[in-house]
């Protein structure tokens, strides 16, 4: 049989489990959000790569014919 004090035990062990649980799963989404805004995030500084390296190439391309013309 078992006493007030260790029932009032067990209870406070399943509350703390849920709570754990609460908040573990709540880091892990987080963790998850966090995980998607940086593979967002390298998508988009890709991109703006890209869009240097292609403006970068159309100076140089306007400087040279500039070059050939003046």
């Amino acid at each position: 049989m078992m006493t007030d004090q260790s029932q009032a035990g067990g209870a406070e062990s399943g509350s703390q489990s849920v709570i754990l649980d609460a908040v573990a799963g709540y880091f892990r989404r987080r963790a998850e959000h966090a995980e998607t805004e940086a593979l967002m995030l390298a998508v988009a500084v890709r991109q703006l790569d890209q869009e240097l390296r292609a403006a970068r190439i159309e100076i140089a391309t306007l400087k040279q014919g500039a070059g050939d013309h003046g």
